[in-house]
């Protein structure tokens, strides 16, 4: 019997298009599984004309809490939410919220420009920018001729 687990259909589910199966990371595809749990923090990727805007909802997360950083075209995003501390009077009964530290990274295509990156943050949600690189208008060159002067580079050096 054909599992679901097996099948074509649900390898990917992070990164379903041909453009995400090259920019998501192997981690990051196999992180999500029907069943299984969804990666914190879980992120919406979108490529555009201008480039890749990676959006991760962060509910309840301070600004300093949050870490950003791209190295050789890695862009990952880490942090650490805090259990709420509760005072003497309360006692716990149920708690359904994550806390704990997280780390998501994605290779960036080589078509971005990860130098002009822009992050916000606000409501809970991170806005990650990472432009297009400026493409470079084609150049025709003519050769010149060369200038010839009465000492060459191989005069007097006769072996």
């Amino acid at each position: 019997m054909h599992s679901m687990r097996d099948s074509d259909e649900t390898k990917g589910l992070a990164c379903k298009s041909q453009y995400f199966d090259e920019f998501c990371s192997q981690e990051a595809k196999n992180q999500k599984e029907p069943g299984g749990f969804v990666p914190f923090p879980p992120l919406a990727i979108v490529k555009g004309q201008k480039g890749i805007v990676v959006k991760a909802e962060m509910p309840g997360m301070k600004r300093d809490g949050i870490r950003i950083d791209i190295d050789n075209g890695l862009l990952t995003i880490s942090g650490e939410r805090m259990e709420e501390a509760l005072n003497e009077n309360q006692v716990l009964l149920i708690n359904e919220q994550w806390h704990g530290t997280f780390s998501r990274s994605l290779q960036l295509p080589e078509t971005v420009d990860p130098a002009k990156t822009k992050a916000e943050y606000d409501n809970g949600v991170l806005v990650v920018v990472i432009p297009n690189k400026k493409k470079l208008k084609p150049r025709k060159l003519a050769p010149h001729a060369q200038k010839h002067s009465s000492a060459g580079p191989n005069d007097g050096a006769n072996g």
